[in-house]
């Protein structure tokens, strides 16, 4: 399966559906300097794209805020975590229609037979 490219704010990101040994057996994973997402291929489709959820709101905390979860968990700033919190929840839907774009793409080739 070809990667996946959309955009969040200014950014261009990509999804790549992988093995999860690929990204040592987690379900996904968001690269936020390279503005990759990762999600680990499951026959149990429900799992992947809940995970695709998860790290897509990963990927807009980066581009809106510019904070990864390294660095906010480093900074114990109520001011931080209030940010975080108003981007996500204004971006909340945004965040669900790019999932149903990209998980339209990846239901389509995983119906094709095509699974990574």
């Amino acid at each position: 399966m070809d990667p996946i490219e959309f955009s969040i704010h200014h950014s261009n990101w990509t999804v790549e559906v992988v093995d999860g040994d690929v990204i040592e057996g987690n379900l996904g994973l968001t690269v936020y300097n390279d503005d990759k997402i990762y999600i680990a291929y499951n026959d149990k489709h429900k799992i992947m794209r809940r995970t695709l959820i998860h790290e897509m709101t990963h990927a807009f905390r980066w581009s809106y805020c510019n904070v990864s979860d390294a660095e906010s968990m480093a900074v114990s700033s109520d001011e931080l975590e209030e940010i975080i919190a108003r981007t996500v929840e204004a971006y909340a839907e945004d965040i669900l229609d790019t999932v149903d774009y990209v998980w339209k793409i990846i239901e389509e080739n995983l119906k094709k037979g095509r699974k990574k």
